[in-house]
């Protein structure tokens, strides 16, 4: 028997090597040797959590850190790319948080940030992650369940907060850049809420208490 109300634990995976040396990294970037130890210490906090399944991200560095929660929690992986991390454009990937090329690319896209038709090449606007943000909510309080664990990512997973928090018609260009801005997320760090009669609460923010 489920009740009306639904906790969600969400999980950032554990941390890689592109992450370590702030890189924009690829879908299929592997947690590093501190990423696995992060990932044991986060699995071992939450084999008593009472979940009922596991839902995680595609990408690699997220399905790894789910593994090693369903390995010691016994409960079963339901893997979606709704959950994966936003996609910015791959003229990013390998190169340096703030480097040059990507500072213009940011710089031009901010330009039209406000223009939910405009991309700059293959990346996601900001209303796309908003509405993919949305489609995760929905899709999660879709499944049989009264606990979920979700295993995902540090972007991704502040614009599922933001829109369960703020709404779904909620300013995702303004309100939304200093709501991320004045939060972090950090590797294998646990965040808790709760949906409960329409209302989306924040219970825990940003835990890493089993890290230390």
């Amino acid at each position: 028997m489920f009740s009306d109300s639904l906790k969600i634990i969400f999980v950032r995976h554990g941390s890689t090597a592109a992450n370590e040396a702030r890189i924009h990294q690829k879908p299929e970037e592997p947690l590093s040797k501190e990423g696995i130890r992060q990932v044991k210490r986060v699995a071992d906090r939450l084999k008593d959590a009472n979940a009922d399944m596991i839902i995680s991200s595609k990408c690699k560095r997220a399905v790894q850190t789910a593994q090693a929660i369903s390995k010691a929690t016994g409960k079963r992986v339901i893997y979606t790319s709704l959950l994966n991390e936003v996609v910015n454009p791959s003229k990013f990937h390998g190169k340096k948080y703030g480097a040059m090329s990507v500072a213009q690319i940011v710089e031009e896209i901010q330009v039209h940030a406000s223009d939910p038709k405009w991309h700059h090449s293959d990346e996601e606007n900001q209303f796309d992650r908003r509405d993919r943000a949305i489609k995760a909510i929905a899709y999660l309080r879709s499944k049989k369940a009264d606990t979920l664990i979700v295993v995902t990512h540090s972007l991704f997973m502040r614009m599922i907060l933001f829109v369960g928090i703020f709404g779904e018609d909620a300013d995702v260009v303004h309100l939304f850049r200093k709501f991320k801005e004045n939060i972090g997320a950090h590797n294998a760090a646990i965040t808790e809420c709760e949906i409960d009669k329409g209302y989306f609460r924040l219970i825990t923010y940003n835990d890493r208490a089993h890290l230390l």
